[in-house]
């Protein structure tokens, strides 16, 4: 009886020992324990330079000085900025994707994904491949040298993580239009293509905008007015040629110089009817779009300023 009892008790011992091995290879083998920070840097704080290349181009993020700029030409939207570090410091690797699957999405992260590139004080922090499905629905992280990509989340939220990361160098630019110092603000002409009368200059003098031989402006009105275009923002720039949208009709033309003799150009155009788009051509390079209440607040003649 004693016997048949130790038999019982050591294949039941047996079949233990191969449950709890079968449990670790199938955790093993679909990701269950894998390392959720694998592309999470070690001292994120210490990245000032991104470099993302894929099939839309190259986007250089660097620190110039204390601002981040785009392909080291324009200033960087903080804000993005701040999305993108927030995604590097919180994405996940979930899971391996599927064996039966890791074929395809590594030729796709191949050839439509993004090559993301961290980098501290000149040296290479991390490298990798981003991109995901076509819904945009799965994001997939993959390290170059190797043929296993991973399904990466950001736990608690449902987005798609590599989005940040796909983003052209148009729709990383800060959205302000004129990105001076307004401390170092020495002009600003102003001329309308279908109202050559209308144009107007302003000029700094001591701490007050003025314009040039109208004695009687209105300083509340000119005030405003030199907010409302310190302030300007585009909705969204757009990857489109400036020759493209200079058919439309022509609103206004505006230029400001810095005490530095640097220019900063902004050309307006729109559609037909005051409910269409309007469109800007920032830098003579740059297509901005923009609400129609901040353009129609800048708009303003000459003879708008005159005191009544």
């Amino acid at each position: 009886m004693q016997r048949k009892k130790n038999i019982f008790l050591a294949v039941s011992l047996m079949v233990l020992v191969l449950a709890c091995f079968g449990v670790y290879y199938v955790k093993d083998a679909d990701g269950s324990d894998v390392d959720k920070d694998l592309f999470r840097p070690d001292d994120l704080a210490s990245v000032d330079r991104v470099v993302l290349t894929g099939p839309r181009g190259k986007v250089d993020l660097a620190v110039r000085g204390s601002r981040w700029r785009v392909n080291d030409e324009v200033l960087a939207d903080g804000n993005l900025i701040d999305v993108l570090f927030a995604t590097l410091q919180q994405a996940e690797a979930r899971r391996p994707v599927a064996v039966r699957m890791r074929e395809v999405v590594s030729r796709q992260l191949d050839s439509a994904g993004v090559r993301v590139e961290l980098f501290a004080g000149g040296d290479e922090v991390m490298t990798f491949l981003a991109g995901g499905n076509a819904a945009r629905t799965e994001a997939y992280f993959r390290e170059p040298d190797s043929d296993t990509p991973y399904v990466m989340v950001i736990p608690g939220y449902r987005v798609y993580v590599s989005g940040i990361f796909e983003l052209p160098a148009s729709g990383w630019r800060d959205r302000h239009v004129f990105s001076l110092n307004w401390m170092n603000f020495s002009g600003l002409e102003a001329s309308f293509p279908n109202d050559p009368a209308g144009g107007f200059t302003v000029v700094r003098e001591g701490n007050a905008a003025v314009i040039p031989g109208m004695a009687q402006a209105d300083t509340t009105r000119l005030n405003d007015f030199m907010d409302n275009i310190s302030f300007l923002t585009a909705n969204e720039f757009m990857e489109t040629d400036p020759d493209s949208i200079r058919s439309l009709n022509a609103l206004m033309n505006v230029t400001v110089k810095d005490v530095g003799g640097r220019a900063y150009h902004l050309e307006l155009y729109s559609g037909d009817g005051n409910s269409s788009a309007v469109y800007g051509v920032v830098d003579s390079s740059a297509v901005g779009v923009f609400d129609r209440d901040k353009i129609d607040a800048i708009l303003r003649k000459k003879s708008w300023f005159r005191s009544n």
